[in-house]
């Protein structure tokens, strides 16, 4: 009998952890059980007369459980004046029967016609005891082999024992997998395995992409100024000058002039357009025009 067993069943680590595993592996031998079991010999009929020969039949059989023996080719000799006629035997075993040691006795009986031979009987035994002798041993010895084992083998055992060995797995990172691992006894065929679960744990990663935008705003400055006007003698200032987005300087915004220092204050007008125009106060005898 062999059987197999593993220190850890799982394993959960990093990748580059420590994956080692120890084996043991052990082995029972049983009680050996005889097999291959032969018995044959000879059987020797004798003809004590020196002036007939006479004709015999010839049995063999053992008393030994399961066995079954037969005489080599006929079973029917002559046996002349005087001298023997020898008949090999066979005996086989039935199929399931277990006649353990072959240890019993084998009867060979020869049989003929007393009155043609003018005996007073017809029949003569003859008696062998059997012992049987041990040949050859199968599996007396085994060796144990296992593909993780260092050079693929686990030892060679005379009778029952164990071995352990340790052994690193290897598996994908990121992945869980079942690693089964198998003993065998090469001679026999019997085998054993232990499964270990390894998981190996796969580090994150990290990608990164940036993209920025952004919106420039230009800052503007207006400045105007009005100088005197040639054909007046007051001095004039241009006030709360604004301008609006459609680009046209005086829609919808108010121009107010002041004259200043003699109390005036100029009403605003409006003036025909998309927004309100202010025209300027009527000074003497002429219109103030504007750009």
């Amino acid at each position: 009998m062999i059987t197999k067993s593993v220190d850890k069943s799982s394993i959960v680590v990093g990748e580059g952890g420590d994956t080692q595993v120890r084996y043991t592996v052990d082995v029972t031998r049983g009680t050996p059980t005889p097999t291959a079991w032969t018995l044959s010999g000879d059987i020797t009929v004798h003809n004590p007369n020196t002036f007939e020969s006479i004709t015999a039949t010839v049995t063999d059989a053992v008393d030994i459980p399961g066995l079954t023996c037969t005489v080599a080719g006929s079973a029917t000799v002559t046996i002349l004046p005087g001298t023997d006629a020898r008949l090999p035997y066979t005996c086989t075993v039935a199929a399931g029967a277990d006649p353990g040691t072959l240890s019993g006795t084998n009867t060979a009986t020869a049989t003929w016609d007393a009155a043609e031979a003018h005996t007073a009987v017809g029949t003569a035994t003859g008696a062998a005891g059997v012992t049987g002798t041990l040949t050859g041993s199968v599996d007396e010895s085994i060796t144990v082999s296992d593909p993780m084992a260092p050079g693929g083998v686990v030892g060679t055992f005379g009778g029952s024992g164990s071995a352990t060995y340790d052994v690193t797995l290897t598996g994908t990172a990121g992945q869980c997998q079942t690693i089964d691992n198998t003993a065998t006894i090469s001679s026999t065929g019997q085998s054993d395995a232990a499964s270990v679960q390894l998981c190996i744990v796969k580090a994150p990663t990290a990608t990164k992409t940036a993209a920025g935008t952004f919106t420039r705003t230009y800052d503007w400055t207006i400045t105007k100024s009005a100088g005197r006007h040639p054909d007046r003698d007051r001095t004039r200032r241009l006030r709360d000058l604004h301008l609006h987005g459609d680009g046209h300087p005086w829609d919808n915004h108010r121009l107010r002039l002041g004259n200043v220092g003699h109390g005036h204050r100029d009403q605003p007008q409006r003036l025909p357009g998309v927004g309100h125009r202010h025209r300027p106060a009527l000074w003497r005898s002429g219109l103030m025009h504007l750009p």
